[in-house]
């Protein structure tokens, strides 16, 4: 028997890089990136900014309409509860319907107090989901408002006035 030789000189070493599993692991990377990114954008949830008011604005509330949603869903009209407004009152549809046609007639007796202002102020509670909001901001439509102004809560710390007395 002969003995082979083996030239360790003549070896069939590739010195170029295989990029064939680096390009299966990208396919798969993006395929789950695809599938997950409409779940998580799914789920997103807005909440209510946080306002920080330079000046104070003078605010008198009988020549003003203001309209209180709280977080069970409770509308108020110039901080009066709004009878047959409830938040289970207005689950159901025929509910929804008397609650509408109570609080367009309290909107309306509202404007005729005040006809030269049509600006209503809308205080929700940022809990709520934002159908109770459009409900709201269209049965304001419908009412004749002009405007329609968010009212938000303003930060701790954040009041002009507390802040010089802070710095005093």
């Amino acid at each position: 028997m002969a003995m082979v030789s083996h030239d360790v000189t003549d070896t069939n070493v590739m010195g170029d890089i295989n990029v064939t599993p680096m390009v299966d692991v990208m396919l798969v990377l993006l395929i789950i990136f695809m599938v997950v990114t409409p779940a998580i954008a799914a789920g997103f949830t807005a909440r209510l900014p946080m306002g920080a008011h330079l000046k104070s604005h003078e605010f008198k509330e009988d020549e003003r309409t203001v309209v209180g949603i709280d977080m069970t869903g409770a509308y108020y009209v110039n901080k009066k509860l709004v009878q047959g407004c409830m938040g289970e009152q207005r689950a159901t549809p025929v509910g929804k319907a008397n609650c509408d046609q109570i609080l367009l007639a309290k909107l309306q007796e509202s404007y005729a107090r005040h006809p030269q202002d049509h600006v209503l102020f809308l205080r929700a509670d940022q809990s709520l989901p934002y159908q109770n909001i459009l409900d709201a901001m269209a049965l304001a439509k419908k009412s004749g408002v002009a405007m329609i102004a968010a009212v938000s809560e303003q930060p701790p710390g954040s009041r002009p006035d507390l802040l010089e007395k802070a710095e005093n």
